[in-house]
């Protein structure tokens, strides 16, 4: 889960991404801001949660920043999954705009699938790495 909500380490696994801006030495939660830098292009998240049941812990980032649709929203589902394993889960929320965003999100949301592929493959192969550490 640390690898996912510190912003430090999140370019171990988020490769598309050249840095995270952010306030340093504060603690990731719940309405706090950041900006994801793409090349030239900054993207501000919020850090949000939600209620996916019992047993799960929910780690959120939104934006109002994608052309084809308005309060995008990713959801890491961290579930136990047996002893030291956890069960990682990312779903996706957004709502189309109108008219031309109706008609693209096929697109959209196919893309995103290989996206969200390419970050679960990423952290895995990051926690597997024996040489990995949380203290770098």
């Amino acid at each position: 889960m640390e690898l996912v909500t510190n912003l430090e380490l999140r370019t171990s696994w988020n490769k598309e991404v050249d840095k995270f801006e952010y306030v340093k030495n504060r603690v990731n939660r719940q309405g706090m801001k950041h900006i994801c830098v793409i090349g030239s292009r900054k993207i501000s998240f919020e850090t949000v949660t939600n209620d996916f049941g019992n047993h799960k812990i929910i780690y959120g980032e939104k934006t109002n920043q994608f052309p084809l649709v308005k309060n995008f929203t990713t959801y890491f589902i961290f579930e136990k999954a047996g002893n030291d394993q956890t069960k990682l889960n990312i779903e996706l929320h957004m709502t189309p705009h109108p008219i031309i965003g109706w008609m693209l999100i096929p697109l959209f949301k196919k893309k995103m699938k290989v996206e969200i592929e390419k970050m679960l493959r990423a952290i895995k192969s990051v926690c597997e790495n024996k040489a990995y550490s949380l203290a770098k």
